[in-house]
């Protein structure tokens, strides 16, 4: 997911399956109510920006397209 999150900036990114790294990193979110708040609000941002439904639905579009092409190509 690194290319969804920004670690410390937006979200907090942790090793799979690495239930103590996990841990320390809700530890540390846990009392930090500003921190907490300010990654949500870059998170959301960032979705909305990068991710949004028309952005997804362009770029599949796009994918299905080429994809149609190169079957034509056969």
């Amino acid at each position: 997911i690194p290319d969804v999150v920004n670690d410390g900036v937006d979200g907090c990114l942790v090793p799979v399956r690495d239930e103590a790294a996990l841990a320390a990193a809700l530890i540390d979110l846990i009392p930090n109510r500003e921190v907490r708040c300010s990654m949500g609000e870059r998170g959301r941002s960032r979705v909305r920006t990068h991710h949004s439904w028309e952005r997804v639905a362009a770029r599949f579009r796009e994918i299905y397209l080429r994809a149609r092409s190169k079957e034509g190509d056969r």
